[in-house]
């Protein structure tokens, strides 16, 4: 009495517990249908408890494999499994109960044992059937983790190459500012060489570059030689034109307004072009050096006194900024 009694509340209870449940599949409507039968049969509970044990805990597993939230196939692998092991224990409990008239027909006992055997086998083998498909599912499982972990590898392997590039390009950048700064410390060092070596030379900015004038000492009276006391200068004028070959140069003649415009024009003609002969014999190039003679048209104190013209007898050496030829006077 006290067994059924617990039986009752049991059944009461999964009762309840099922009637929460959406049904999706008739496997599982059909488990459910065959384990309660076995469940409410008293010679079932006393014949053949422990495989009333196992179809029940089948079919909780399908019940949590809907809640789960499984696939259709998962479920219905965990009924069939329910429902093969309630009718396993049905049988068995049919065969206790007709054991005495099995005794008496040996035949129908071993057809009897032959269908527990049969049902024992697909018991087993329904069994079998899930753990295939856990092992699947954990197969699948695992070459998903194994991908994942292929793609952080990945990942990572991309953001260390990143990484280096960005190293590489920070080195690069560091090495190029260096250069930058190194030029720019060259560029001013060979900026106040230029300077003081202009300064040296006694050369004026102009708007057509640099201007070195050399008066009429260099020269004897209506000559164009230049005389052996102007070497020195002429010496440090080449030294600077060949530290910057880049520069050019116009090199202009000018005279006084005494004798002839044309024998004026001729002789600072002559006069510029001995000067730029002396700097070709001191090592400059004479492609980069033009000459012209303008006599006495561009005066630069007026021819009244002995003083002043000698100051407009004079060589005006015009060195360029860049690398563009100097333009003659407009």
């Amino acid at each position: 009495m006290k067994r059924k009694f617990e039986f009752a509340i049991v059944s009461a209870m999964l009762a309840a517990s099922c009637a929460t449940i959406d049904v999706p599949t008739p496997a599982l409507r059909q488990a459910r249908q065959t384990v309660h039968s076995a469940q409410a049969d008293p010679a079932v509970q006393s014949g053949a408890p422990l495989e009333l044990k196992r179809a029940s805990e089948a079919l909780d597993r399908a019940d949590r494999a809907l809640i789960n939230g499984d696939t259709p196939r998962e479920i219905d692998h965990y009924a069939y499994v329910a429902t093969r092991r309630a009718e396993t224990a049905m049988a068995l409990a049919a065969a206790k109960t007709d054991e005495g008239a099995i005794k008496t027909a040996e035949v129908d006992r071993e057809r009897a044992r032959a269908d527990i055997r049969t049902l024992e086998a697909q018991a087993a083998r329904a069994d079998a059937d899930v753990q295939r498909a856990q092992a699947a599912q954990s197969a699948q499982q695992a070459a998903a983790a194994q991908q994942q972990a292929l793609a952080a590898r990945n990942q990572a392997a991309q953001a260390n190459q990143i990484a280096a590039q960005s190293q590489a390009q920070a080195a690069a950048s560091q090495t190029q500012a260096e250069l930058s700064r190194a030029q720019a410390e060259a560029a001013e060092a060979r900026a106040g060489d230029l300077q003081r070596k202009l300064a040296d030379l006694e050369a004026t900015k102009v708007d057509r570059g640099r201007v070195v004038t050399l008066g009429d000492v260099l020269f004897e009276f209506n000559r164009a030689e230049v005389k052996p006391t102007a070497q020195a200068r002429l010496a440090k004028l080449a030294d600077f034109l060949k530290q910057y070959p880049e520069r050019r140069v116009l090199i202009e003649g000018h005279t006084d307004n005494v004798g002839s415009a044309s024998y004026n024009e001729q002789l600072s003609t002559r006069r510029a072009e001995s000067i730029r002969g002396q700097l070709v014999l001191l090592g400059v190039s004479s492609e980069r050096m033009a000459t012209i003679g303008y006599g006495k048209d561009y005066p630069v104190a007026s021819n009244d006194s002995d003083t002043n013209r000698a100051i407009n007898r004079r060589v005006e050496v015009y060195i360029s900024e860049t690398e563009q030829a100097v333009r003659p006077r407009r």
